[in-house]
């Protein structure tokens, strides 16, 4: 008796279409499960034929084998468990339904219970790609899936399910979400106009941000209003981005799509398999999961020096490969940095507030802690102070946080029309071999660089942030050429440490 049908896995963000082949023969019981799975998958055993029996059916008596196809291909995960139930009972003759075009996907418990799998999205989105549109999934995942239209879905509960029949829902397209994804609009903080400034240029070229500044003085805050002024994502983007979270088990209750960037704020605990990816199953780490949105390191000299340090190539090349003996993944990690640190141990160097205790050697030994590599990524730096007494008794800022995130996205649409035939998107992805081609200069500006770069001794790599941050100041201005007051203004975001 042999019966074939089709599941998913997923690998790195993508579904991967796997099937699942079922022959029972005669000769002493045995139950085993080949195709290269992990522990999980050979634990399907026991939970299949638990599931089975206390759902009412017939486990087989003789020889069963279950091929997990290709062979070569690593399985992760406990979602292949109904449709190796299922293609056992349709092995055996003891339900009948029709196979053709559908996809498997869910785990069993030992009563039958079909459970919420990890990775339904990005499962369910390949099947479609693949032309297979009737998906069998738990009910637990239709939320998170809902976000898909011209699928139809058939929603389980329990192994028993597959005996009445199965049951078809067709949901209409319900993508738009109107949450936002934070708490903190930039409008609503007092003062802070010269840091809410660096907010509009490092969102408006998508520039890694540092900021410099004592316990209390708004650095966190400010980081985390940000995205009040970040345009919406695309649906693509938004869909990339739900499928990374679906990977990860946290879309669960979830009914529509978000469209807010991401926010994501590791402890300063985090390691740097935690922060990459990887691990046994290989799974996205945070840099991932603040892909299209925002990673925020607060206090970050508090972080293992290893785990600063492995965001050097993620920052160039916008994606993490993770290696393992039995495979390569990719994950996208496209994310704006934002860091922000105490200027001594103390945390009150050069602060009006307190006195700072450090002494200069200990201060020295502070900041060393960031190595060089590292602080040149960061395209803009600034000291954040405690804001006055007279600046807490003004308004707020005179600008809405509307009005910001409208210049951030005027800025943004002249980088896409200019950057349109080659494969970047901000002013902070130019390299050297491009900067000139796409930073032009007016006399005065190209003069001033020249007295720049003899006089300051800067470094080949801060010298092209001080372009490419004036590049995007002067798209905020609406403007096609680099003038003199673009150049200052980038100077003034490169405070020293």
């Amino acid at each position: 008796m042999y019966q074939e049908l089709c599941s998913s896995t997923f690998l790195g963000i993508n579904g991967f279409i796997i099937k699942v082949e079922v022959h029972i023969s005669n000769g002493l019981p045995t139950f085993n499960i080949v195709g290269l799975g992990d522990v999980a998958v050979k634990e399907s055993k026991e939970r299949v034929k638990c599931a089975i029996i206390n759902s009412g059916f017939i486990f087989p008596i003789g020889k069963i084998i279950v091929n997990l196809s290709p062979g070569n291909i690593k399985k992760v995960g406990t979602h292949f468990d109904v449709a190796i139930a299922v293609a056992i009972l349709l092995a055996s003759n003891q339900i009948k339904i029709d196979t053709k075009n559908k996809m498997f996907i869910g785990e069993l418990s030992l009563s039958g219970e079909v459970k919420f799998v990890k990775g339904a999205l990005p499962m369910v989105i390949e099947s479609f790609q693949q032309n297979i549109k009737d998906i069998v999934l738990p009910i637990n995942n239709l939320k998170e899936c809902s976000i898909l239209n011209d699928i139809s879905f058939y929603p389980i509960k329990h192994l028993k399910d597959f005996k009445s029949g199965l049951k078809k829902i067709y949901l209409k397209e319900n993508i738009k979400s109107n949450n936002k994804n934070y708490n903190i609009d930039i409008s609503s903080i007092f003062g802070h106009q010269f840091a809410k400034r660096a907010l509009e240029i490092s969102a408006a070229g998508k520039h890694p941000l540092l900021m410099i500044g004592s316990p209390g003085s708004g650095k966190t805050m400010l980081a985390r209003s940000i995205c009040s002024i970040l345009p919406d994502l695309t649906k693509e983007e938004a869909i990339e981005v739900s499928k990374i979270y679906s990977i990860m088990g946290l879309l669960k209750d979830n009914t529509r799509l978000s469209f807010s960037p991401p926010f994501r704020d590791p402890h300063h605990t985090t390691t740097p398999i935690a922060m990459t990816g990887g691990g046994n199953s290989l799974n996205p780490g945070e840099i991932s999961l603040a892909h299209n949105g925002v990673l925020f390191l607060d206090e970050i000299l508090e972080f293992k020096k290893d785990t600063i340090e492995v965001l050097r190539q993620p920052i160039e090349d916008n994606v993490i490969k993770l290696s393992k003996s039995y495979g390569n993944i990719s994950y996208p990690s496209n994310f704006l940095l934002i860091a922000a640190l105490n200027p001594c141990l103390c945390g009150y160097f050069g602060s009006t507030v307190k006195k700072c205790t450090c002494s200069e050697g200990e201060i020295k030994n502070h900041l060393k802690k960031l190595s060089g590599p590292i602080l040149d990524r960061f395209d803009l730096a600034l000291s954040v102070s405690s804001i006055s007494f007279d600046e807490l008794k003004k308004k707020r800022s005179e600008n809405s946080g509307n009005e910001i995130k409208q210049r951030v996205i005027n800025a943004r649409d002249r980088q896409k029309l200019r950057f349109k035939n080659l494969n970047i998107k901000y002013n902070s992805q130019l390299t050297g071999d491009i900067l000139y081609d796409y930073c032009n200069l007016d006399n005065e500006s190209e003069k001033f660089l020249k007295e720049l770069y003899r006089d300051f001794g800067f470094s080949l790599r801060c010298f092209n942030n001080i372009i490419k941050v004036s590049r995007t100041i002067s798209d905020l201005y609406d403007e096609d050429f680099i003038r003199k007051n673009h150049i200052v203004e980038a100077l003034s975001y490169r405070v020293s440490i």
